[in-house]
């Protein structure tokens, strides 16, 4: 009698947890079919403001929609966000109507649109930035005190070939490192490398070389006046630095604001 009741009893407990676990297999299956729009699939989509119209925007979304992804994150390239350097009226007209018909087909199909802005920036310290390099060679041992100047001419070159000459040079030191002179180019012991910015103040570097001949070279990040690919109307701007937290947050405040009227009307 004793054997029948505990087999009786584990029977009794193996379906209860058979009942139990169902629901959630049922719930698993369920996701897999329609699952929650917040875990959807997103795309990119470069949307030139110059070619969108409501028709083919809605349609566009529907597609997306009876296709099972849950939205779009919009890549705009906005041209200049400024008409002049000293006019405060954003020239975003037509992209800000074009984000705003999208965001609100996106609304009535019940889908999350987000915005990727590449446009073009307002200061020169927030455009795209490259790194450029200035290199002495000395001798040792001796106590040195050069003058070391950044690359103004090579920026400024940089800043012409893309066809913004008329920028302000922005520069920023990073480095300035030394390494000893070899025929073959190559250094077998990176102790050998020594970071010398600690060193470097007003242009002017200040070190005790160690005998032999050694190259210093000097680090800059500076503002190269690279345009945005695909302007939006005509408006030819720099592009914004996109690895710049600064940058990108003056970029993002400045177009959301200037399309918070039409936003908040939908």
């Amino acid at each position: 009698m004793k054997f029948r009741i505990i087999i009786f009893l584990f029977v009794l407990t193996a379906g209860c947890q058979k009942q139990a676990v169902k629901p959630e297999k049922d719930q698993l299956r369920l996701g897999f079919q329609n699952p929650p729009l917040s875990i959807r699939p997103r795309a990119f989509l470069t949307l030139p403001d110059d070619f969108a119209d409501t028709f083919q925007i809605t349609k566009n979304l529907q597609n997306i929609k009876n296709n099972g992804m849950g939205g779009l994150y919009l890549l705009f390239d906005t041209g200049e966000l400024y008409t002049s350097p000293g006019d405060s009226a954003p020239n975003t007209n037509e992209s800000i109507e074009t984000f705003t018909r999208t965001l609100r087909a996106a609304r009535e199909l019940g889908l999350e649109l987000g915005l990727v802005l590449t446009g073009s920036e307002r200061q020169p310290q927030n455009g795209t930035m490259g790194m450029f390099t200035t290199t002495k060679v000395v001798r040792g041992p001796a106590d040195i005190k050069i003058f070391f100047p950044a690359p103004l001419n090579e920026i400024k070159t940089t800043l012409k070939n893309n066809g913004s000459e008329n920028l302000l040079p922005v520069y920023k030191n990073i480095a300035v490192l030394a390494y000893p002179v070899s025929g073959d180019s190559i250094i077998p012991d990176t102790s050998r490398i020594f970071t010398l910015t600690h060193a470097f103040h007003n242009d002017t570097l200040n070190w005790h070389v160690p005998s032999g001949w050694w190259k210093i070279c000097r680090y800059d990040c500076a503002n190269t006046g690279q345009k945005i690919h695909f302007p939006g109307h005509g408006d030819i701007g720099t592009a914004v630095d996109l690895l710049s937290h600064t940058a990108l947050r003056d970029q993002v405040e400045f177009y959301l604001s200037a399309m918070q009227t039409k936003i908040d009307s939908i």
